[in-house]
């Protein structure tokens, strides 16, 4: 087997695999950046009374585990877009912890979610994740070879 986990064979095989593993990460690699997205993840983890603390922690967490789960993606994309992906995390990170910020840790947790979105609102653009994958030319056609995808 070689290291994109496609093996040798005839036909084209080994081919439409590396097509099809890659397609996979792709994908994968999208409903990352959907589940990361801020608005998401608050919906996943926010619960009734928790304070700004608490919301701050769980959603570096849950942002941190969901890319720690995707990890073995990078196998399958460039390297160019596995780095984009990596920055554009640690931007969301980033965009969390500034938007905590001064906030008193025990303070209701809507005060965090609301400066939250009035940041994301200035920045006025999808989240960085979502802007990683488009910038980096995923859509390739080059990529989509109708001859592969419809041979699976």
């Amino acid at each position: 087997m070689s290291g994109n986990g496609s093996t040798a064979c005839c036909c084209g095989k080994t081919h439409k695999k590396s097509h099809f593993l890659r397609l996979q990460a792709y994908e994968r690699l999208t409903l990352l950046c959907d589940r990361v997205a801020i608005s998401n993840t608050l919906l996943r983890i926010r619960t009734p009374g928790m304070r700004v603390a608490e919301l701050k922690g769980a959603l570096m967490l849950s942002i941190s585990q969901e890319f720690d789960h995707n990890t073995s993606q990078q196998l399958f994309v460039s390297e160019t877009l596995w780095q984009i992906i990596s920055v554009a995390k640690e931007q969301t990170l980033t965009l969390i912890l500034k938007a905590a910020e001064g906030l008193d840790g025990q303070a209701d947790a809507d005060v965090l979610v609301e400066r939250l979105f009035s940041m994301l609102e200035e920045q006025g653009a999808p989240t960085a994740l979502h802007r990683a994958l488009w910038l980096s030319g995923w859509k390739q056609a080059s990529f989509f070879d109708p001859a592969i995808v419809t041979d699976w």
